[in-house]
Formats: C-alpha cells, structure tokens, sequence
C-alpha cells in the first residue's frame, strides 16, 4: 500500500488512500479501505503523546504504526462484491 504514486507516498492522511485502493487491481483483485478518518486521528493523538512522553523516542515507530494501520483497513473485494 505504502506504493509511490508519481513519487509520492500514500498515507492515510493524504485524503487518497480510499481512491487509492478503489481504483488498484492486484493479481486480478480489487481493494478495498474501510478505515475512518476518526479512527486514525485517535491513534495519531495516541502516537503523538507517546512521543512526548517518551522524549521523542517513539518517533521512530510512527511510520511503522501508520504503515500497519493502513494495512489492517485494506482488505481484497470478494468477486461477488465487485460486479
């Protein structure tokens, strides 16, 4: 998912992660994204205080925790559901 799209990065933030996914065909399967806005900014709210907290340290899990988030919410279009 973390693809480059004309050399930029697809996160969850940038608003296309749904368009994204809607208009991908991999191996003759299309994707779909269920992950809600409030969803991710709870986490990043989570994520931001855990960086102060831990004096910056967690910086370095953000990609990764963004990453895995946008994973868990992109799922394969059963056949059924696609036509």
């Amino acid at each position: 998912i973390a693809e480059s799209m004309h050399g930029k990065c697809i996160y969850p933030q940038d608003g296309t992660i749904r368009w994204f996914c809607k208009h991908r065909i991999i191996d003759g399967e299309r994707l779909s994204f269920d992950g809600k806005a409030m969803q991710y900014f709870g986490k990043r709210l989570l994520w931001s205080f855990l960086t102060i907290v831990t004096l910056g340290i967690f910086v370095f899990w953000l990609k990764i925790k963004t990453l895995k988030w946008t994973v868990s919410h992109t799922h394969i279009v059963e056949k059924e559901q696609a036509a």
